[in-house]
């Protein structure tokens, strides 16, 4: 067997022959049987140099009147009159499954050939006449080849049937894409079905948010850490790709630019992959996705790796049907999650489902009403939000009496300090040049005085008339100017006194940190300086109430002003911004006339309340942040619950209807 199979091989013929035979059975897939046979039945005479090749095939019944030539019309056993004798050496050979050489019954001097095939699933018989008798060689060479040709059909439609029930399991793994319409299962099933298909290592699901990619699904995984590094450089990579719009694939001859071949650097640093191709996923339209293909935007992205192989197993076009039928079943579960108001819409749908059934039906009915007659006419407590601060009732700001530069500063933030307790000396160099200027201006005048009224007595021995009543005059004058400068002086010591700055109160330093916002820093008049707050009296709250809001409250003061029976105030409930937990009580002492603009320049109304909490004192500071509600009275639940939707009704829709007076 070893010398026949070397005499085959080395035979160019036999090799020529073998090649043919082995891209004859590649193409059995996608040609004909009648074309099969017949190129197969030319191939095997021009090979072995046969007189005639016949190849037979058995229908789908077992008759043998039901066999018949599928191709080789040069067959002799076609043109043999005996047909019986066709059929019986036909039959034998299809029920054998055997190779035989034997004498052929038209002539003693030839051999026929026999050799059991299988094309397309289905059982055939070669039938070759060899014109002339071979040596012993000639026929372990012809038997080998036999056997080759054999093998190459067998072999070529097992994988063909293996192939189909490939196909069979691939379109079921197609088939799962579409099984839900919940996002997260999808996205599940598309990771792990394309890698099935694909037969690759790893697949991962990048949707678009915003400008860049997320990753929303990982082959084998349920759940995946988002701040993994390999997620985040993946995120990148694709982000820089899908900007191109079109698919990219690792490893690439091409020279890539730095915003891609940085990043795909990083992201293969972390994970093992050896090859990988990232595919967008466009929307699907129909008839419409090949045409205007060229101009869509990615929404979607499917990286595809492997981390052994040199390259993908699955070809470009399985890829990319992979990929649309992906991105269909993607689109169908993304349209699904973002319809309006689906879980309402659902739940309805399981409701009338529901209610076929009587009960069911009539229970739901009731339930029904009962909600909207308690919506309509139930009474409950309405309630307006407002934010403000607590603070003492009494406190004092104490401003700048005239402008100067802070010399010293007495008291610091904690402070208790008394009323007319200096709280800090402010220093006025004007001031204090014009005092300087007085007095030096009052003891001139002084010395004046003294030499008119010297010289007006010497005069008086004299008995000079006229001059002592000039100098009279001169005196006169001069005393006014003093009184003058006197009533300067005193103004401006009342101004210097002023500099030094007292507290109008009892009560304690609530400013922050004042030796830094005052120390030697010029003080313009009016310049607000201290709060001091007597903490240990009543406390209040000052809050701030939306304009929108006004009409409520003033509504609730004027009923409750006007209804006789009604004790105390509009009440108010609060929380300390340091203290959420627990629950304060209050009145409203005061509202505001008119609304002011905060600064977002939205309006808002002032409301004074009055509390007497006195663990306030101790859990609350000066200025605390206060969440509040102020009770406004009752209204129906329905409009407690929703005023807010009642109220955007009548202020933008029905307002938007004219309206005529009658």
């Amino acid at each position: 067997m070893a010398d026949s199979e070397a005499v085959t091989i080395n035979d160019g013929r036999w090799a020529a022959m073998l090649r043919s035979l082995a891209a004859l059975a590649d193409r059995t897939p996608d040609t004909s049987t009648a074309d099969m046979c017949d190129q197969l039945g030319r191939c095997v005479q021009s090979g072995w140099s046969a007189e005639s090749v016949g190849v037979w095939q058995r229908t789908d019944t077992e008759a043998p009147s039901e066999l018949r030539a599928v191709a080789g019309a040069a067959d002799d056993l076609v043109r043999a009159g005996d047909v019986a004798q066709r059929e019986a050496i036909i039959t034998r050979g299809l029920s054998d499954d055997a190779i035989s050489l034997q004498p052929s019954p038209l002539a003693l001097d030839r051999q026929l050939l026999v050799i059991p095939i299988v094309i397309h699933n289905q059982p055939a018989v070669v039938l070759a006449h060899l014109s002339r008798s071979l040596a012993p060689t000639e026929k372990m060479s012809l038997l080998l080849g036999a056997k080759v040709l054999r093998r190459q059909f067998s072999a070529r439609s097992a994988t063909v049937a293996a192939g189909d029930k490939h196909q069979a399991a691939d379109i079921a793994s197609l088939l799962k894409l579409y099984e839900s319409l919940d996002w997260n299962t999808t996205t599940f099933n598309v990771v792990n079905e394309a890698r099935e298909l694909l037969q690759c290592d790893r697949v991962t699901l990048l949707c678009k948010r915003g400008s860049t990619f997320r990753v929303n699904g990982v082959s084998g995984q349920v759940q995946f850490e988002p701040r993994a590094n390999v997620i985040k450089r993946l995120e990148l990579l694709t982000t820089r790709v899908m900007a191109w719009g079109e698919t990219f694939h690792v490893p690439t001859r091409e020279t890539l630019p730095p915003q891609i071949d940085e990043p795909l650097q990083a992201y293969l640093d972390e994970s093992p992959t050896r090859v990988m191709e990232i595919v967008p996923l466009l929307t699907q339209q129909g008839d419409q996705v090949t045409e205007s293909r060229s101009h869509q935007q990615p929404w979607a992205a499917l990286v595809i790796e492997g981390f052994r192989a040199p390259e993908l197993i699955a070809s470009s076009a399985q890829i990319q049907g992979l990929c649309e039928a992906a991105a269909v079943a993607l689109q169908h579960a993304d349209e699904y999650r973002h319809i309006f108001l689906r879980p309402l819409w659902k739940g309805l749908g399981n409701i009338a489902l529901a209610s076929r059934y009587r009960t069911m039906r009539r229970l739901v009915s009731l339930i029904v009403m009962v909600s909207l007659a308690a919506l309509t006419f139930y009474p409950a407590t309405y309630q307006v939000a407002a934010r403000g601060a607590i603070e003492p009732q009494l406190q004092r700001v104490v401003y700048a009496p005239s402008g100067g530069v802070t010399s010293d500063v007495m008291v610091s933030h904690g402070d208790r300090v008394s009323q007319g307790d200096v709280l800090l000396q402010l220093e006025n160099a004007e001031l204090s040049a014009r005092i300087t200027e007085i007095l030096g201006q009052i003891q001139i005048a002084n010395q004046q005085i003294s030499s008119v009224r010297s010289l007006r007595l010497g005069r008086e021995t004299r008995d000079a008339s006229a001059e002592l009543g000039r100098m009279a005059g001169e005196e006169q004058r001069l005393e006014r100017q003093l009184v003058s400068l006197q009533t300067q002086l005193e103004l401006l010591r009342d101004q210097e006194r002023e500099l030094t700055v007292r507290s109008p109160i009892d009560g304690v330093v609530v400013t922050w940190d004042v030796e830094r916002q005052l120390g030697t820093r010029p003080i313009e008049r009016g310049q607000r300086l201290v709060t001091v707050a007597d903490v240990a009296g009543p406390w209040q709250l000052r809050l701030r109430v939306a304009d929108k809001h006004a009409g409520a409250i003033r509504q609730a003061r004027q009923r409750q002003l006007a209804d006789a029976k009604a004790q105390g105030q509009l009440a108010v409930a609060f929380v300390l911004g340091t203290d959420p937990r627990r629950i304060h009580r209050g009145q409203v002492s005061s509202i505001s006339d008119a609304a002011q603009p905060n600064e977002t320049r939205d309006t808002e109304l002032q409301v004074t309340a009055a509390i007497d909490d006195p663990t306030l004192r101790t859990a609350a500071h000066v200025s605390a942040e206060v969440r509040a509600t102020i009770a406004c009275g009752q209204a129906p639940l329905g409009y407690v619950w929703f005023h807010e939707i009642v109220d955007y009704v009548y202020s933008r829709i029905i307002l938007a209807f004219p309206h005529w007076d009658a």
